[in-house]
């Protein structure tokens, strides 16, 4: 089964999406990262890795395609930071910064956690990281 966000989610109307987010998830048995040259500033890309996460699924189960002509996702991630990140709307951004804070404790471990997803590919490993309630894993 495959989700596409653009076909999912109304990209205009996030809140009344996001609690779907799981769901949409869920059928799926692997989740299909595109990341191109924008995709650490993007808030809501990386929303989907935290849902995919947070429901239990595998770092091993994510797969990495890279858009453009940058050849490391370590350089460009590896000083990935939610603080950055932008979202279309500010109430969006809060809300979805808000998600990830309640799982994480702060943002800090959740950055710690995308930077190395992202570094493990470059080097070909397999990593999971899982929310502050069980403590982070890698």
């Amino acid at each position: 089964s495959c989700n596409l966000d653009k076909g999912s989610i109304d990209q205009t109307s996030v809140a009344a999406d996001l609690a779907g987010l799981p769901l949409y998830l869920l059928g799926c048995r692997s989740l299909l990262v595109l990341v191109g040259n924008t995709y650490g500033s993007r808030l809501w890309c990386v929303m989907e890795v935290f849902a995919w996460l947070q429901m239990g699924g595998r770092r091993e189960d994510i797969q990495i395609v890279r858009l453009g002509s940058r050849c490391s996702l370590a350089d460009d991630l590896s000083r990935f930071s939610l603080e950055s990140s932008r979202c279309g709307l500010a109430a969006d951004r809060e809300r979805l910064l808000g998600a990830i804070e309640a799982a994480f404790g702060d943002f800090q471990p959740f950055n710690r956690c995308i930077r190395d997803i992202f570094a493990a590919d470059d080097r070909g490993e397999a990593r999971v990281c899982i929310g502050a309630s069980e403590g982070e894993k890698t």
